[in-house]
């Protein structure tokens, strides 16, 4: 089950949008991938139920050629396995692993012309590694920024250079148990995108 409110505003050169969804899933037969000495194996789930909120809000102000857009989105999920394999199984009511109970986003995203600027924050919070959820690895912040200006604009197709600056701030972080993920580090490129018009419609009589 699922039920969302959508909410829409526009006030001159503002324009608001705010979604908030609710839902409530009870699954049956979840495989689920765990961690093991040498290898990652699949195992059966009985039961998961899965519930929590999300929502997703965006304001944006344009004048003239500059279009400003602000953002925020949180999720909040509850995930748990329902039925006891064994006995001595601890799993039950217990979050499943690596899947953060919260977490969100904000952005801030300027475009004027053929440029554009993005700066994103993301937090994770706590990831069980354990079934039992003795076990976790921290939560943690990262800040990214990203750049791009379109070179090229023809009607066939468009180019893109582009700059992207991830985790900023040089969080040392683990996305899953024992592997260390980059510092801070930069990427650069060139996109293109090719556009095929949409051929004539044939007129019947």
């Amino acid at each position: 089950g699922d039920l969302g409110v959508l909410l829409r505003h526009m006030w001159r050169r503002y324009a608001f949008r705010s979604e908030v969804t609710w839902f409530n899933r009870m699954l049956d037969n979840w495989i689920i991938w765990l961690p093991g000495p040498a290898y990652w194996s699949p195992q059966n789930i009985m039961q998961v139920w899965s519930r929590g909120v999300e929502s997703d809000s965006e304001i944006a102000w344009k004048a003239g050629g500059t279009t400003v857009k602000l953002g925020l989105m949180t999720n909040h999920v509850v995930s748990t396995n329902q039925v006891a394999k064994s006995r001595y199984d601890d799993s039950v009511d217990r979050q499943l692993i690596y899947v953060p109970m919260y977490s969100g986003n904000g952005r801030l995203g300027v475009v004027r012309d053929r440029g554009s600027f993005t700066v994103h924050a993301t937090y994770t919070g706590y990831r069980y590694t354990s079934t039992d959820n003795r076990e976790y690895l921290e939560p943690y912040w990262l800040l990214n920024a990203s750049a791009s200006l379109r070179v090229v604009r023809k009607a066939r197709w468009q180019a893109d250079v582009f700059v992207h600056a991830n985790n900023l701030l040089g969080t040392e972080y683990e996305v899953m148990l024992s592997r260390p993920m980059p510092l801070r580090n930069f990427q650069a490129g060139l996109r293109v995108h090719f556009n095929r018009p949409n051929p004539p419609k044939p007129i019947t009589p």
